[in-house]
């Protein structure tokens, strides 16, 4: 049975110079994998994934606060005092 559009990665922790390949395509190495929604470097470490997630939710403060006329701490923090105080 052929395999249709065959998108495997090879990822490695040490610089190698092998090739690996699967039905005749050669396998790209990279550094950084996306499985399951969490990325991982090809050290297992996770500081793409946190920075990721850190843009994301600055993206999302940033247009929550253009939201706002009033650019002023003390208002946007009273606002969610007044918001938890009624739940």
């Amino acid at each position: 049975m052929p395999l249709k559009n065959v998108s495997c990665n090879r990822m490695s922790a040490t610089v190698s110079q092998h090739m690996y390949m699967i039905i005749d395509k050669v396998l790209d190495t990279v550094e950084t994998v996306r499985d399951l929604g969490v990325i991982v470097d090809d050290r297992l470490k996770f500081d793409a994934h946190i920075s990721s997630i850190v843009h994301k939710a600055m993206v999302r403060a940033r247009l929550i606060l253009r939201c706002f006329v009033s650019k002023l701490c003390a208002s946007v923090i009273g606002i969610y005092e007044i918001r938890s105080s009624h739940t």
